[in-house]
């Protein structure tokens, strides 16, 4: 199949992924209202088991969308679109739940990191699909922790950063936290954009089996899911939010 085919059709295990990953994140927050709006208790939710499970639905939605980056016709429309609707949850938290509000949430991450790979794409594609993944990777692995004012990962802290970095709200877009800056749902352009990255650099390194191999035609409950998921996203908390107040 030449490769001009692949952006005119799916790949179905990815939207399969993606629809399983969606239903994760579904649940995820569904218990996130549980514990935090209506105060349940649920030890094993605020621990690592709620943190291992809050970073799979983020990291293979960053690694997907990454991954998926080079078969997007419309990369500009796409990224004006999600950052759009990410302005929009930003506005509608801060007037209906301030004590929940959304600032530089996953969708003004996704938003904002497909314009600017959009603006880096022909310096990208110079590079070779297994250097840039394994840069990527590796800057991911460093930067992880940046927002606590070093260069570190998962507590271990390779190199303190100055304090005049962290010091106002473009340089928490960035990755650099001012103090006081509170979110419920925060993903700075670093480190995530070079999560970004991997998947983005990935999707070089098995582009010509996807061509050969991938099947583009079954489709299944997951994957229509997948498709729209940006949609399920949008509308999943107000649903949530309906479906609680009914119950409570």
């Amino acid at each position: 199949m030449p490769e001009k085919e692949l952006h005119k059709k799916r790949i179905i295990w990815l939207d399969e992924l993606r629809g399983l990953t969606i239903i994760s994140m579904v649940f995820y927050h569904a218990m996130w209202d549980i514990v935090f709006l209506y105060g349940r208790q649920a030890m094993w939710y605020k621990g690592t088991f709620g943190f291992i499970w809050q970073q799979s639905i983020c990291i293979t939605f960053i690694l997907i969308s990454g991954f998926c980056f080079q078969m997007d016709k419309h990369p500009v429309k796409r990224g004006l679109l999600i950052s759009f609707w990410g302005i929009v949850i930003s506005v509608v938290t801060a007037i209906v739940e301030p004590s929940a509000i959304i600032i530089f949430g996953i969708l003004t991450f996704y938003g904002a990191s497909i314009l600017i790979v959009t603006l880096l794409n022909k310096l990208f594609c110079k590079i070779s699909s297994y250097t840039g993944f394994i840069i990527s990777l590796f800057l991911f692995i460093i930067t992880r922790d940046l927002s606590q004012g070093c260069l570190g990962f998962a507590g271990i802290r390779f190199l303190e950063l100055p304090d005049y970095l962290y010091s106002n709200i473009i340089t928490t877009f960035w990755g650099f936290m001012e103090p006081g800056f509170y979110s419920s749902d925060y993903f700075p352009i670093i480190p995530w954009i070079f999560l970004f990255l991997t998947g983005y650099f990935f999707y070089g390194i098995f582009q010509k089996s996807l061509l050969r191999n991938l099947d583009f035609k079954r489709g299944t409950f997951l994957s229509e899911l997948g498709k729209h998921s940006l949609v399920i996203y949008i509308l999943h908390q107000p649903l949530l939010s309906l479906l609680f107040m009914l119950i409570y």
